[in-house]
């Protein structure tokens, strides 16, 4: 059973690669069979324009049927070969979605474990500006610093609002580097 299964499927993928052979070994093989059924009706009585045209008269039909085969194998070819390329660019689209998700999710996880040590630098350099007052070296080093939170925190939004992003190779050493174009439009 698996031989003829195995040669079933060689069969039609050749005639699937080759459909004009298949239809021309259709319409040849009615001719075979017309010209033996004009002999056979010829050796018998003699035949009339009528006679030779009944026997022949399949063939433009058949090539006709022929040439609609080949059409239709060749359709069936790109449907096929047009839907195994959108299966192909949805896997991709999953995968790319997935791997979004899954940073903009890591990102969120890093959002809390910083926001919560920036919360209380912010505090205590509220503490210090008020303690600070007229020392203008202080102030200017703290808004410095204040300056550089601000910095962390719009760069953690950014990343947690990246709709798309790409790998840059930054060296062979540290692998790919991600580039988020989210982030290009916030800075």
């Amino acid at each position: 059973m698996r031989i003829i299964h195995r040669f079933y499927q060689i069969v039609n993928s050749f005639f699937s690669r080759y459909p004009a052979v298949l239809s021309g070994l259709v319409m040849y093989a009615y001719l075979v069979v017309s010209i033996m059924h004009f002999y056979v009706k010829t050796k018998a009585f003699p035949l009339g324009f009528y006679d030779i045209f009944t026997i022949f008269s399949a063939l433009p039909f058949m090539w006709f049927l022929s040439v609609a085969l080949v059409k239709i194998i060749q359709v069936r070819t790109k449907l096929y070969e047009s839907e195994q390329q959108r299966i192909l660019v949805e896997k991709e689209l999953e995968i790319h979605q997935t791997q979004l998700r899954t940073m903009q999710e890591t990102v969120r996880g890093l959002q809390h474990h910083i926001n919560n040590p920036l919360a209380v630098i912010v505090l205590s350099m509220e503490a210090a500006r008020k303690a600070a007052i007229g020392n203008n070296a202080v102030i200017f080093q703290l808004s410095s610093a204040e300056q550089s939170v601000d910095r962390i925190q719009a760069a953690l939004s950014g990343f947690s609002k990246a709709q798309q992003y790409k790998t840059e190779s930054i060296g062979s050493y540290c692998g790919k580097m991600i580039s988020l174009k989210a982030m290009a439009q916030a800075q």
